[in-house]
């Protein structure tokens, strides 16, 4: 089993660019209103546009912060993921820490929409 996010995004080529650098993934549909991040022949993430009809996309809920996601993503090298988002102006919500309660190491990020995104190293 895994499942496959998919998140409304305003452009979604700035975002296919942005994840793309933070995750050192491909993206494999390229399309103004639809693209999905992968890796490894697996899926990362898929981007929509924001006015998308399909899919009950077409409205974000009114006062949810982020609509109310956390995205995770588990990479391989942290710091190394830590500097792309630094080279992305990214903003840095929980700086890179040793997670006790998990045993790995995590930090915590803004994507260009506001979603928040958490990277473990585990």
């Amino acid at each position: 089993m895994h499942s496959e996010p998919m998140i409304a995004v305003k452009d979604v080529p700035a975002s296919a660019r942005w994840y793309r650098q933070l995750l050192a993934c491909e993206n494999d549909h390229g399309r103004d209103d639809f693209d999905r991040l992968v890796a490894d022949g697996r899926v990362l993430l898929m981007l929509h546009q924001l006015q998308a009809e399909e899919h009950g996309l077409t409205r974000p809920v009114r006062n949810a912060v982020g609509s109310g996601v956390l995205l995770w993503f588990y990479v391989d090298d942290l710091d190394a993921a830590y500097v792309r988002a630094k080279g992305l102006k990214a903003q840095i919500v929980v700086e890179p820490h040793d997670n006790p309660q998990t045993g790995w190491r995590e930090f915590t990020l803004r994507d260009p929409d506001g979603y928040s995104v958490a990277l473990a190293e585990v």
